[in-house]
């Protein structure tokens, strides 16, 4: 470390730093963001995780606004929240999701 100090010098280092940190963080973002993704489209979440998973959004909505593609997918994701939020819905869906394989 010693040697990368004198390298690039203490304050390259630590933007450095800053920036690989930034970037994990963004790409856990992303792997959670496709996480709830495939959830929300499979139909695997329920109304109480719907409703949590909006308040949470919200915070992915602001960190994603720069990345167009990113952005227009956390406001789709939204919408499909909304509805999964609202109660009729929900309850149609597993009525649904229920009788699939009997139809």
């Amino acid at each position: 470390m010693n040697h990368y100090n004198r390298r690039l010098g203490k304050k390259s280092l630590s933007n450095f730093l800053i920036g690989f940190y930034q970037e994990k963080n963004e790409e856990q973002e992303i792997e959670e963001l496709e996480s709830l993704e495939a959830s929300v489209y499979k139909g695997l979440i329920s109304q109480k995780e719907a409703k949590k998973a909006l308040s949470s959004i919200k915070g992915l909505k602001e960190k994603f606004q720069s990345s167009t593609e990113l952005f227009k997918r956390v406001l789709s994701l939204e919408k499909e929240l909304q509805r999964y939020s609202e109660e009729d819905f929900v309850e149609l869906d597993d009525f649904f999701r229920l009788h699939r394989g009997f139809a």
